[in-house]
């Protein structure tokens, strides 16, 4: 699997940078920061890495729903077979696609999104939650 990771500003870079503190050198993933003085034109680079990597499934994270990154990249789901887009950046869900030994797949993507968004916690509320637990 690659994994190309692609945002607005740096968010990308990073993510990528992160990601490899974590769990090391990652070949397998690129990060590219749309419209910045370097990446003006993502979509040729992103379309360049599945053409030379179209022997394995391809996985692009996006920053954010709606935003320009996301909606020029849509274009490749439908016009290249194992490329899956997923908008909504965030560490965990890297670090789940970077480490996951399994089939990637519409079902186990769909499976790895839903408990990525798990990860998405408003901690006031469960501090609260878990203090008035204990009182009881």
């Amino acid at each position: 699997m690659k994994l190309i990771l692609v945002s607005h500003g740096h968010l990308a870079k990073g993510m990528k940078n992160t990601l490899e503190m974590i769990v090391g050198h990652q070949d397998n993933v690129i990060a590219l920061s749309a419209y910045g003085e370097e990446n003006n034109d993502f979509k040729t680079i992103v379309t360049r890495e599945i053409e030379s990597n179209s022997h394995q499934p391809i996985v692009i994270l996006t920053d954010i729903l709606g935003g320009s990154v996301n909606t020029e990249l849509s274009k490749m789901v439908i016009q290249y077979e194992d490329v899956f887009l997923i908008t909504g950046m965030n560490l965990s869900l890297a670090l789940t696609l970077v480490t996951y030994a399994g089939t990637f797949d519409v079902k186990n993507i769909s499976r790895i999104v839903a408990e990525s968004q798990k990860s998405i916690i408003f901690m006031n509320q469960a501090i609260q939650q878990a203090s008035e637990e204990e009182e009881l």
